[in-house]
């Protein structure tokens, strides 16, 4: 039975890209394009993968950017830093406004909030530098 499941996981191609890259480059593309301006075709063509692929590793559009999200979330301003039980939610929120304005506004390659930008509905990117 247990040489049955192992033949099971085996099967198909093994991944030519890795998961991890693929959730960086994301990250920037949803950074620079927004979320509705990039299409599932700009996303495998920066990944160097088909969408077949694509919808194999992530399912969806949707889940590939929550991922992103969260992963970006956790390295940028875990939340768990600022809401604690010893310390009031107003003064949470603060200390996380202040650390989120600090973050976005240092001489970094970040341009502001990933999520922010990502959801913006008017991606006119001219004149923007």
């Amino acid at each position: 039975m247990t040489d049955h499941l192992l033949s099971k996981t085996a099967r198909g191609r093994p991944r030519r890209f890795d998961p991890n890259a693929a959730l960086s480059t994301g990250r920037a593309l949803f950074h620079t394009h927004g979320y509705e301006a990039l299409g599932i075709a700009a996303i495998t063509e920066a990944l160097g993968i088909r969408p077949a692929s694509f919808y194999a590793a992530f399912g969806s559009k949707a889940a590939y950017f929550e991922r992103i999200a969260e992963a970006y979330v956790a390295e940028v301003l875990p939340l768990e830093t600022f809401f604690r039980d010893d310390c009031p939610i107003i003064d949470s929120i603060a200390k996380l406004l202040g650390e989120a304005a600090r973050t976005y506004t240092a001489c970094s390659d970040q341009a502001g909030c990933l999520i922010l930008e990502a959801l913006r509905a008017d991606r006119n990117d001219e004149g923007r530098r």
